[in-house]
């Protein structure tokens, strides 16, 4: 099972979605505080973007990990279905090449369609 109970990539959609809500409040109370605190401008921008950063690298960590979790299942989920279809890609090329049938055979065309003549 994915993160948040489930096996699709809702788990990874969640998780990014949580981690990134949570870093914008942050961001927005460390705004507020520095309003408040009497910075202004651009150093209140800077201020704020500093002070957000490195408090969420300690009280985001469980946020953070939970995302990075769910990217590399979806990744891993991902590698697994490429693998399958080349697999199933190489078969078909290897009996195609062995003069083998190896599947449902293309449609033929009709006596109407024009790429027969």
């Amino acid at each position: 099972m994915g993160i948040g109970g489930t096996k699709t990539g809702h788990g990874a959609s969640r998780a990014f979605l949580a981690y990134n809500a949570l870093r914008l409040a942050l961001l927005g109370v460390c705004f507020g505080i520095g309003w408040i605190a009497g910075v202004r401008g651009f150093w209140l921008v800077v201020t704020a973007l500093f002070v957000s950063g490195v408090a969420s690298w300690f009280l985001l960590r469980k946020q953070r990990e939970a995302m990075g979790l769910a990217v590399e299942q979806t990744v891993e989920r991902s590698r697994v279905r490429f693998a399958e279809r080349a697999g199933a890609e190489d078969s078909y090329v290897d009996a195609m090449l062995a003069g083998q049938p190896a599947g449902p055979e293309p449609p033929t065309p009709t006596s109407g369609d024009p790429s027969t003549s």
